[in-house]
This record gives structure tokens, C-alpha cells and sequence, in this order.
């Protein structure tokens, strides 16, 4: 499993750590960030989490700003010596609640609690995936019409100002209410996340040229007038999908 922990306190940071794998040997900390500018710089690229432990009062805010700056879907266990934050807390990505100090036994419990919630989820998702295999449209509200579209008309996914669309190969653009992590459940194996805003159809790629610090740029079969590039990390992941 792997974790960030978001503290101030060095000494309070490096303990958590220790005591969390202690609880378990497979965790890794993947990092510690001590800051919210240095979370929000950190979460610039996607990052492949499973669970942040959070202090939520930091030396420049409260960590409450980092989630609601960046779209960030890891679950969040918040550490802090106030209890004054909880409904915050969970409106933000939490899915528990400690106070400092705190103990190897409240620690063990908050990672059972989030084992139970992702085996919970994990159970939802395999149900709709299973209720969705046979979903081969997906309906569009297009002025006063109602518009069923074949997901093999879709040349991609992309979200703008909270508000998510869909772009055909025909060169039309439909508002769908839907999410984009919603859409990559149903629109399958064939769709590529390429970061935070952008779902990608292998067929809709005409053309891949190398750009700058290692990133990849990528030139469309169909009229898009945004530009789509691959970000550094996510490059390997592009070519090996572009390959299978």
C-alpha cells in the first residue's frame, strides 16, 4: 500500500511512519510533504496512491485547501490535535478522524476501517462494471433533444471547468452527466487516461511527436482545438496501452 504523509512536524511525520509499518509491513511511504504549496506543486502530476495521512492545521493553512485546489480522489485519514474539523474533514476525501496523540491501536483501527471501505467500493465497481458490459451507448443532451451516441463514435473525453464532455469523431461536442472516472468505467480498455483532464480513444491517435522534459504531445485523426500532452510519468503507462 502506498502512502503520503502530509506533516509539518518532522519528528511527528517520521513517527506515524514508523508506527504505520510497524502495523504493516507492506505499507510505503512514498513521501512526506510538510506544506500546502509543497502538496499542491507534489499533486501537480497524477500520482498512483492509495491513501493519504494528513495533518490538517500546516505551517502556510489548513490541508483542507489541497483538495479542494486539485482533483484528488485518494481517500485521506486526518491526524491532528483539534477535533473542531471533523464535518470537514469528511467532506474532504476523509474516511476517518484522529486525534493526537495518537495510538498504534487507533492507527490499526483506522487502516481496518479503510480495507473495509475499499473492499466495499471494490464490491460496487465489479457490479457496475458487470451492468455496464453491455451498455453500448450512452445518452447526451444536445438543446432540446435527448441523443443516444455509440461509444465507438467517441474520440474522446474531457472535462473544462467542472463541467464534462464528449468529443465524436464526427466532430461533435456533447455536455454528459457524468463523471470522468465514471465515463473510463464505461467506455472501457480502448480509453486512456491521459491525466486529470482528458480520456483518450486509441483510434482517435494520428500522430505521437517527443516534446519537451520527456513528455509526448499527441496530434488527433479529428478536429480538436485543445492541446494533449502526456505528461512524464504517465508516458510509460501511454506507449504500453498504444502497444497492447
Amino acid at each position: 500500500m502506498k502512502i503520503v504523509i502530509i506533516e509539518d512536524e518532522k519528528f511527528l511525520a517520521e513517527e506515524l511512519a514508523f508506527s504505520l509499518k510497524s502495523i504493516d509491513s507492506d505499507i510505503e511511504i512514498i513521501t512526506f510533504l510538510s506544506s500546502v504549496e509543497e502538496a499542491l506543486i507534489y499533486f501537480d502530476q497524477l500520482r498512483d496512491l492509495d491513501l493519504f495521512f494528513c495533518d490538517i492545521q500546516l505551517t502556510d493553512g489548513l490541508s483542507f485547501e489541497i483538495f479542494k485546489n486539485r482533483v484528488i480522489n485518494t481517500p485521506v485519514i486526518f491526524c491532528t490535535a483539534y477535533d473542531e474539523y471533523t464535518l470537514e474533514a469528511f467532506n474532504t476525501n476523509g474516511v476517518d478522524y484522529i486525534l493526537k496523540p495518537f495510538s498504534q491501536e487507533s492507527l490499526k483501527k483506522s487502516l481496518e476501517k479503510y480495507h473495509w471501505l475499499k473492499k466495499s467500493l471494490v464490491k460496487e465497481n465489479i457490479n457496475d462494471t458487470a451492468e455496464n458490459q453491455s451498455q453500448n451507448v450512452i445518452i447526451v443532451k444536445f438543446r432540446n433533444l435527448i441523443l443516444p451516441i455509440n461509444l465507438k463514435e467517441i474520440a474522446l473525453a474531457y472535462i473544462e471547468h467542472e463541467v464534462v464532455y464528449i468529443h465524436t469523431f464526427k466532430n461533435q461536442t456533447y455536455v454528459v452527466d457524468k463523471t470522468l472516472e465514471e465515463l473510463f468505467t464505461i467506455l472501457g480498455k480502448e480509453f486512456f487516461r491521459i491525466n486529470r483532464q482528458f480520456l483518450l480513444n486509441r483510434q482517435s491517435v494520428s500522430l505521437i511527436t517527443k516534446a519537451e522534459h520527456r513528455k509526448l504531445d499527441i496530434i488527433l485523426n479529428t478536429a480538436f482545438d485543445r492541446k494533449i500532452t502526456v505528461s512524464k510519468n504517465r508516458v510509460k503507462d501511454f506507449v504500453v496501452w498504444m502497444e497492447s
